[in-house]
C-alpha cells in the first residue's frame, strides 16, 4: 500500500512538473514573440523619415527619438532621451496648457508649432500628437512633426508679392483693366472685365 501511494505521488509530481514546464515554455515563447514584435515596430519607427518622438504625458520627458527627429533637429537620440521635449525644442506657437488640455480630453492634438534646432534654426512643423494613458495613471504621447518651414515661407512670399502687386495696381496713374477671355469651341469670342484700377 505505501509503495503504491509513493509511486502515485511521484507520478503526480512528475505530471505537475511536466505541466508547469510546458506552461512556462509556452509563456516564454509568447513573451519572445511579443518582444520580437515590439522590437520590429520600434525599428520601423526608428527608420521612418518623419520625425517621431515619444514622450511622457506628464512632464514631457523624451522616451523615444527616431532618426527623422535626429535629422530635423540635430540632436542624436542619446542626447535627446531624458530631456523635456518643449524645453529642448523651445516650443512656441501654442500654449502647452491648451495642448495638454486637448490631449487629456480627446487623446489627440494637431496644429502648427515652431521649434528650434540644435543649430539655432527655427522650423515650423505640423505636429500631430496622440496620447495613450497607462493603467498606472501616467501616459505617453506619440508625436510626429512634419517640417513645413519652406511651405510657410513660400506662402508668406506669395502674400507679400500679392500685396505689392495690389499697391502698384491701385496707385497707377494709367487706367488698367483685368479681363477674362470667353471661348466657344476653342475660339476667343468675347471678354469679360473682372477688375479695374481706380484710374480706369
Amino acid at each position: 500500500g505505501t509503495g503504491l501511494f509513493v509511486l502515485t505521488m511521484i507520478l503526480s509530481f512528475a505530471a505537475l512538473a511536466w505541466w508547469l514546464s510546458s506552461t512556462l515554455a509556452r509563456a516564454e515563447a509568447e513573451r519572445v514573440k511579443v518582444e520580437t514584435q515590439m522590437r520590429n515596430q520600434a525599428q520601423l519607427m526608428d527608420q521612418t523619415m518623419e520625425p517621431l518622438v515619444v514622450h511622457e504625458l506628464e512632464g514631457g520627458i523624451i522616451r523615444f527619438w527616431n532618426r527623422g527627429a535626429e535629422t530635423l533637429y540635430g540632436w542624436p537620440a542619446v542626447e535627446a532621451l531624458g530631456q523635456r521635449i518643449h524645453v529642448l525644442l523651445r516650443t512656441e506657437g501654442k500654449s502647452l496648457e491648451e495642448i495638454d488640455s486637448e490631449l487629456a480630453q480627446s487623446g489627440h492634438w494637431r496644429g502648427e508649432l515652431t521649434h528650434t534646432t540644435r543649430a539655432g534654426r527655427r522650423v515650423t512643423v505640423e505636429s500631430r500628437k496622440t496620447a495613450i494613458r497607462a493603467d498606472a495613471g501616467g501616459g505617453l504621447v506619440l508625436e510626429s512633426n512634419l517640417d513645413i518651414t519652406e511651405r510657410k515661407q513660400a506662402e508668406q512670399a506669395l502674400r507679400e508679392n500679392e500685396e505689392r502687386f495690389r499697391a502698384l495696381y491701385s496707385s497707377m496713374v494709367e487706367g488698367l483693366a483685368n479681363h477674362e477671355i470667353v471661348y466657344q469651341e476653342g475660339k476667343a469670342v468675347d471678354y469679360v472685365i473682372t477688375e479695374v484700377n481706380p484710374a480706369f
